[in-house]
Order: structure tokens, then sequence, then C-alpha cells
């Protein structure tokens, strides 16, 4: 029984020493955004010339809901707004909102996603990566902002 022990000690000393030195760096790097995810990033995102979460959070619902997604949750003390849209192809929509610290400007994110098939591995989600989704959408939201702080 001791030889069993002391063979999973020598084990777990020898398995234990090689995560220490090059993983690190390789778990940084696959940790470290592509210029694919950057790209997408920016796709996805707007900065508005606002410190008025609500007013954004407003806007967002008004714009998701003409362009005929439902809301189905709204947290305005997180800045996040979810919609979805029943289409042959269901599409779920997340929106972001966020002030840029230091700075008179919020950050909207949009996010638009569809299922995957049941039998594709851990079931998640695949983001539209469609630029003119996310520019209409944004400019909606523009405009919505614009007509809603001036009061037209």
């Amino acid at each position: 029984m001791k030889l069993v022990g002391i063979i999973c000690a020598i084990l777990l000393i020898g398995l234990g020493g090689t995560g220490c030195g090059p993983q690190g760096e390789r778990h940084a790097a696959a940790l470290a955004p592509t210029e694919s995810v950057s790209n997408l990033r920016a796709i996805q995102s707007r900065r508005f010339d606002t410190v008025n979460t609500r007013l954004l959070m407003q806007a967002s619902i008004g714009v998701l809901q003409d362009m005929g997604y439902t809301v189905t949750e709204s947290r305005e003390e997180f800045g996040v707004v979810v919609g979805s849209k029943a289409t042959p192809i269901p599409v779920r929509v997340q929106i972001v909102i966020r002030r840029v610290p230091d700075q008179a400007s919020s950050i909207a994110r949009a996010t638009f996603q569809f299922p995957t098939p049941p039998q594709v591995a851990n079931f998640m989600p695949e983001t539209r990566t469609d630029a003119l989704l996310y520019r209409e959408f944004f400019d909606k939201l523009s405009q919505s902002v614009f007509l809603t702080a001036h009061d037209i």
C-alpha cells in the first residue's frame, strides 16, 4: 500500500512540474484576441457621445421592436437587453451598454446569434458576422438616439 502511495506522489510531482513553464505562455496566447475577434468586436460595437445609458437602452429596445424582435429581458442596472425573433432560423440578440471610463461617452455592443443544430458539440449558438446586419441596427440606433435626445 505504501508503494502505491509513493508511486502516486512521484507521478503527481512529475506531472505537476510540466505545467509551470511554457504552458503558461501557451495559455496566455490562447486567450489573446486575434485579428478576426478584434474585427468582429469592432463590427458589433458603436460609441455614442452620451453618458445617458438609460436613453441608449430605451432606444435599443425601440429599434429591436421596430426590426421585429421581441424583447425578452431588460436589466437597466447591468445595461443588458435581450431579444429574439421567430423566423425559420430563430435569431437571438443581446445588447450590452456601458459607459466609457473617464469619457463622456458610452459603448453599445450588439451580438446577433442563431442556434446550432443539436448534433453540434456543446450546443453553442453561432454568432452572426454579417456586417450589414450590425450596420443596419446601429444606423437605426443612432437615428433613434439623436431623435430622442432632441425631443423630435
